[in-house]
């Protein structure tokens, strides 16, 4: 038999993976997902917060690029070479803007790393809120409550 799951129907963001498993000293890559965001639905602004517990994770400030939605886009972007952390560094703020008819498709919007510190466990990446989607008029874009990741120390 041959079947697929879609346990994520959009238009959505989420964590990608969703699940990860690591060593304390590592560092993994985590990426910021836009789900199933069709054209009539593309986005020209955003804000989104990512929130960590950093009494197991940290923020490698230094391993952050723009996803493939944003470097593959023909149009014009004002997309920050870093994201904003907040002063405890626990908050990492993305905001973009896109011209024309903005970002849409299944693919990554950001990719950042965090280093594993050491406690076993399961730690939540989360993403606050619902963020802030605009269209090209100016419109919110209602996008489906924001799917979490994870990572599972060893």
């Amino acid at each position: 038999l041959s079947f697929t799951i879609n346990a994520i129907s959009g238009p959505s963001l989420r964590i990608y993976p969703l699940s990860q498993f690591a060593q304390p000293g590592e560092k993994i890559d985590v990426y910021l997902y836009f789900e199933e965001v069709e054209d009539e639905s593309a986005v020209t602004g955003l804000h989104v917060d990512i929130q960590i517990n950093t009494d197991e994770l940290e923020f490698d400030t230094s391993e952050y690029e723009q996803g493939e939605l944003v470097t593959d886009f023909t149009g014009t972007t004002i997309w920050p070479s870093s994201p904003r952390y907040d002063n405890g560094s626990t908050t990492m703020s993305i905001d973009g803007v896109a011209d024309g008819n903005g970002l849409y498709g299944t693919g990554s919007i950001a990719k950042f790393s965090l280093e594993i510190l050491g406690t076993a466990g399961t730690f939540n990446i989360n993403i606050l809120g619902e963020g802030s989607f605009l269209d090209a008029d100016g419109n919110t874009i209602e996008f489906r409550s924001p799917v979490d990741g994870s990572v599972t120390v060893e």
